[in-house]
């Protein structure tokens, strides 16, 4: 199965979440579902934080975070000044 953009359920999140508070392995799961360790923690923590509704959230930037800035050209700043 390709792992390239999967999209798990909440519910599935929410399985695998309660998995390792109940004490499973992080890398058994890990190797189970070839998931991320990283993405593993996160959804647990999530879970642990906020419930159910914290693992109901889409993928992508999370709400109230800003938007990062380019510095533009006109700042002064020469990034490239060794050319």
């Amino acid at each position: 199965m390709s792992k390239a953009n999967r999209v798990f359920s909440a519910e599935f999140r929410a399985q695998v979440a309660r998995r390792i508070l109940h004490g499973e392995s992080v890398a058994k799961l890990h190797r189970e579902f070839e998931i991320k360790k990283s993405v593993l923690y996160r959804w647990c923590d999530r879970s642990r934080k906020e419930g159910a509704a914290g693992l109901d959230r889409k993928a992508g930037r999370p709400p109230g975070v800003p938007l990062r800035r380019r510095r533009s050209r006109a700042s002064g700043k020469n990034h490239c000044a060794s050319r």
